[in-house]
């Protein structure tokens, strides 16, 4: 599944289901003794990667008219340098 397949199938979700299906669910876990509580708090972890769920084939940019890999880059520098 592509990264622009995952996303499009994501915007489709019912936010408002998702959230009563998790409000059940830990409903249901909270009831079972499942959820770990230190001093009546719910102990919750989470992770600060960065979520990649296909690792999609890189496509090399299309080519922009008139640049050339050889003195397109000194031409957009130069071309910045003199509007500021």
């Amino acid at each position: 599944m592509s990264d622009l397949a995952f996303a499009k199938a994501r915007s489709h979700l019912h936010m408002p289901a998702l959230k009563w299906l998790n409000d059940w669910m830990l409903e249901r876990a909270d009831a079972a003794a499942m959820v770990p509580r230190w001093q009546g708090l719910r102990l919750v972890a989470a992770d600060a990667s960065v979520l990649m769920p296909a690792i999609a084939p890189v496509r090399p940019p299309a080519p922009i008219s008139g640049f050339s890999r050889s003195t397109g880059w000194s031409r957009c520098c130069a071309s910045v340098a003199s509007a500021s």
